[in-house]
């Protein structure tokens, strides 16, 4: 009997992981146009017809580059920061999580705290909510959402998820740190 429950789930499983990375190409595919364009030499080329998605960060290996825009209208691409610590926090602002981490001021006082008026750290908030959800916010509503917390810094609109998806975010909020080296030094939890 456990043996059978075992081997149903390992099955089950299985055929989740298979379904989950068919659904990650299949939306890769789609969405490799779109502004968040991955630009560095870590990413898969289309060699025809089939746009491969571009290879995963990893802990310990360079962080893959890309280009999104904040909320003002502004271009930001990672390598413009490398020589600098890097912190990528994914946020939604409707997730109760990241309500709750933005009205007890977590985010803003780690922030605050160690990057300070020493601009070696650059602290990018990534939005990854795709616009048909209920949660997401364009650029004005973003602006204002972000003057209600007194936030400094960029916003990025990462809709299209395709960055998001580069990092393999899976949470708001999910951390990335990444060295000034360029090396992804950390994924995880606040």
């Amino acid at each position: 009997m456990t043996t059978r429950i075992t081997f149903r789930l390992a099955a089950f499983t299985l055929s989740l992981a298979a379904f989950s990375l068919l659904a990650f190409h299949v939306n890769s595919a789609d969405k490799v146009s779109g502004s968040a364009e991955p630009t560095n030499a870590n990413e898969s080329k289309p060699t025809s017809d089939r746009v491969e998605a571009p290879i995963p960060a990893r802990v310990g290996m360079p962080a893959p580059n890309f280009r999104l825009v904040d909320q003002h209208g502004k271009m930001h691409e990672l390598s413009q920061y490398k020589g600098k610590l890097v912190v990528m926090e994914w946020i939604n602002p409707g997730c109760p999580f990241v309500v709750r981490h933005y009205k007890a001021g977590t985010m803003a006082n780690l922030q605050e705290k160690f990057g300070g008026k020493d601009k070696d750290l650059v602290w990018l908030r990534i939005n990854s909510t795709n616009t048909s959800h209920r949660d997401y916010r364009d650029a004005k509503a973003t602006r204002a959402w972000a003057g209600e917390y007194e936030l400094s810094g960029a916003i990025l609109d990462d809709s299209k998820g395709i960055v998001g998806h580069m990092f393999e975010a899976k949470t708001t909020p999910h951390m990335f740190v990444i060295n000034a080296k360029g090396i992804l030094v950390y994924s995880g939890a606040i």
